[in-house]
């Protein structure tokens, strides 16, 4: 996701991310044992893409929840 984000905002195009509702609930890693929280998009955003580290929520311009 992070890598597709990065190559739309290359091209000009507007990014909304409409994850489902167990997808987010915070900003914060979620360190339980079996992560109950489920932060998806915070704990995969991270990715180097082209040598250079992109995080998906930064760049992304809205979020649907």
């Amino acid at each position: 996701m992070t890598g597709v984000t990065h190559h739309m905002k290359e091209a000009g195009f507007v990014v909304t991310l409409a994850p489902m509702s167990t997808a987010v609930y915070t900003s914060e890693v979620d360190q339980t044992e079996k992560q109950y929280m489920r932060n998806e998009f915070v704990k995969w955003r991270k990715h180097y893409i082209q040598g250079q580290q992109r995080d998906l929520l930064e760049m992304a311009d809205s979020m649907l929840l």
